[in-house]
């Protein structure tokens, strides 16, 4: 499908709903008839009713002067504010089946993604957080309200993912990251999404910065999962302006990825691709893990060896965890025994690949998660 900035040919392909050349102006004028008359009857409780109204009437102007887009074109920036803001419920009701097509269509739905950031970054020219937020809050209503796992099991996942990520994981994501990408993820399509990369910044222990491209936008949306249990954005600021269930939702889809890498899961996916030749060259590595150890009358551990010590000494220059702090912390939310005690064991890559900054790219299985109560 081919797209301009804020329009959308009716006619994109053979198999499109949009096949009918009036249906476009049909719905335009259908729906901006009924938001005109009862507006408030279609807004969601969390939509932004000035930012609304400012666009409803500045687009219309804009259209009802063009006579070749009202009888041709779908324009999505309309499209998206007249029916995007529709609640999930009001939808079905007010929408033919020809017209939920057309909003259940990936590609439209990306569509409409590129023109609202084409609209923000060139029009409005808006950067940094604020392009974020207001990005964000579109993506949530398009892509997140219609999500068809219940919250209550979205939020018994995420009590678990959480728990294993922050309290008992035994793997490390990769210092130079670790990226799923929606060729071995449709899952990630299926949201829009191109592909999630996991990092690790020192100065954060225990929390992970997250890149997420979205749609076929060449801007990584970045946010991170902290200590406390909080997805938040790339200042480590708070995301309340987005939808309550469509962030656990979204949380849900980074946790169980990342859950993947921390508990091991996936410590058989060891090999990376490297540059050179047209398709490059496949390594072996081994990724950095807890090693745990038990101590006992025969063999007593310290961990006050030169190894114990220098280990202690790579995990905090590495991913800026006290190893001895960790300890602690763990024998008293109980997921390391008495005598039970941790040691790192780093990250090994060839010699030539020490300069080389390259994502290990993984593959996601969700049957191998199992979620216990």
């Amino acid at each position: 499908m081919r797209r301009a900035l804020a329009t959308l040919k009716a006619v994109p392909g053979p198999r499109s709903p949009l096949k009918n050349s009036n249906l476009a102006t049909e719905l335009y004028n259908r729906i901006n008839r009924e938001m005109r008359n009862t507006a408030r009857d279609f807004l969601a409780p969390d939509a932004y009713s000035d930012d609304l109204y400012f666009n409803i009437s500045k687009l219309q102007a804009h259209l009802s002067s063009k006579e070749e887009v009202r009888s041709s074109h779908v324009d999505v920036d309309l499209y998206a504010l007249l029916v995007g803001y529709l609640p999930y419920d009001k939808k079905q009701e007010v929408l033919s089946e020809d017209e939920k097509e057309i909003r259940e269509d990936l590609e439209f739905r990306v569509s409409i993604m590129r023109a609202f950031y084409d609209r923000f970054t060139t029009r409005d020219n808006l950067s940094g957080i604020e392009l974020d937020i207001k990005f964000l809050q579109h993506y949530f209503i398009e892509f997140w309200r219609g999500f068809a796992a219940s919250p209550e099991r979205v939020a018994k996942e995420n009590e678990f993912l959480w728990k294993e990520i922050l309290d008992n994981p035994n793997w490390f994501v990769s210092p130079r990251g670790d990226r799923y990408l929606m060729e071995k993820d449709p899952w990630l399509k299926d949201q829009g999404i191109r592909s999630v990369v996991y990092n690790i910044d020192r100065r954060f222990p225990r929390e992970h910065l997250i890149g997420v491209m979205i749609s076929d936008i060449d801007y990584p949306f970045r946010f991170w999962l902290d200590t406390h249990r909080n997805l938040l954005g790339k200042e480590h600021q708070w995301l309340t302006s987005l939808d309550p269930f469509a962030r656990q939702a979204f949380t849900n889809l980074l946790l169980r990825r990342l859950y993947l890498i921390t508990s091991g899961l996936l410590a058989s996916d060891s090999s990376i691709v490297t540059p050179g030749g047209e398709e490059g060259s496949w390594v072996d590595y081994r990724r950095a893990h807890y090693r745990h150890l038990f101590s006992t009358g025969s063999r007593p551990i310290t961990l006050q060896s030169h190894g114990a010590i220098l280990h202690a000494d790579e995990i905090r220059r590495g991913y800026g965890i006290d190893i001895y702090k960790e300890i602690e912390r763990r024998r008293k939310i109980e997921t390391l025994k008495p005598n039970e005690f941790i040691t790192f064991v780093r990250e090994v890559i060839p010699e030539f690949m020490s300069d080389v900054v390259v994502p290990n790219d993984l593959t996601y299985d969700p049957t191998l998660i199992r979620i216990t109560a």
